[in-house]
C-alpha cells in the first residue's frame, strides 16, 4: 500500500542528501540503501521541492477497480474512488540490486505494522454465498503486511544522460496477519444488515483477502509504477549515488 510509495521513497532517500542525517549511498551498497529506506519511511515527508516531488503522506489515487469474476467465491464489482493510502512509521526493509548496472532485477522487501486504504466505494455482487450491495466510505486495513516490489529495468539514454527505465514492475503482498474491513452504508443504509455483513467479512477475512489481493495489489502497483517512473525520468541514475 505504503505500498505505492516504496520506490518513490527510495528515490527521495537517495537524492535527499542535503539533510544532516542522510548521505548518498554508493551504488550496490544495499546496507546503506536499506538504511535510507528505513530512515525515510520513519520520518514525516512533505516532499522535495527542488525535485518537484509532492508529499507522499497520504498516497493518493483516483480509482482502484475490481471486476467480478463469476468463478470466484468473492464475485463483486468494487470501486474505490479518490483513495488514500496511509501506513505507520515503524518500517523495516531489505534490498537487492541497485548496483552500477541498470540492467537486471532490483527488489525491495518491507514489513510494517499496517497499511490502510481509505476511500469512497461502490460494491455490488456476492461474497461467498451472500449478496452484497452499497456505497459510501470505506476502510480496508492490512495488519503486519509484507510488501515486495520487484523491478526489471534497462538504461534509457536522454540528453546525454542515463536513466532507469522499468521493463517490468510487480508489487506483491505475500504475507499479513489480518485484514480488517469496514464498509459504511451497505444495503442502502440498513444498519443491521450492514453490521452483519461487516462482521461476516472480518470473520472470513482470509478467504476474502485471498480472492481480492491480486486485483487490489495490482491496482496499487499500477499507481506506484506510474508515480515512481515519472520521478525517475527526471533523475539520472548516476546522480542517485555518490560514486
Amino acid at each position: 500500500m505504503k505500498s505505492s510509495a516504496i520506490l518513490y521513497l527510495l528515490v527521495i532517500g537517495l537524492v535527499y542528501a542535503q539533510t544532516d542525517s542522510l548521505e548518498k549511498c554508493k551504488s550496490g551498497d544495499t546496507k546503506c540503501i536499506r538504511h535510507f529506506i528505513n530512515e525515510v519511511f520513519n520520518v514525516e515527508h512533505q516532499g522535495v521541492p527542488f525535485l518537484k516531488i509532492p508529499s507522499i503522506k497520504p498516497i493518493k489515487g483516483p480509482l482502484l477497480s475490481i471486476k467480478a469474476d463469476k468463478n470466484s467465491p468473492v464475485a463483486v464489482n468494487l470501486d474505490f474512488y479518490d483513495f488514500e493510502v496511509t501506513f505507520n512509521r515503524n518500517i523495516t526493509s531489505s534490498v537487492k540490486g541497485f548496483g552500477n548496472q541498470i540492467n537486471g532485477t532490483h527488489r525491495i522487501r518491507l514489513r510494517c505494522e499496517y497499511i490502510t486504504i481509505l476511500a469512497d466505494y461502490k460494491i455490488d455482487g456476492k461474497v461467498l454465498i451472500l449478496p452484497i450491495t452499497g456505497g459510501g466510505r470505506s476502510n480496508l486495513t492490512f495488519l503486519d503486511p509484507e510488501i515486495i516490489i520487484t523491478i526489471k529495468s534497462e538504461p534509457l539514454e536522454k540528453d546525454g544522460k542515463t536513466y532507469m527505465k522499468f521493463t517490468d514492475f510487480k508489487l506483491q503482498m505475500p504475507k499479513l496477519s489480518r485484514m480488517i474491513t469496514n464498509l459504511e452504508n451497505l444495503f442502502n443504509g440498513d444498519k443491521a444488515l450492514g453490521d452483519n455483513m461487516n462482521k461476516f467479512l472480518n470473520e472470513n477475512w482470509s478467504d476474502v483477502f485471498h480472492e481480492l489481493v491480486h486485483p487490489v495489489v495490482t491496482g496499487l502497483g499500477e499507481t506506484a509504477r506510474e508515480y515512481i517512473s515519472k520521478t525517475l525520468e527526471n533523475i539520472p541514475y548516476n546522480e542517485l549515488f555518490k560514486d
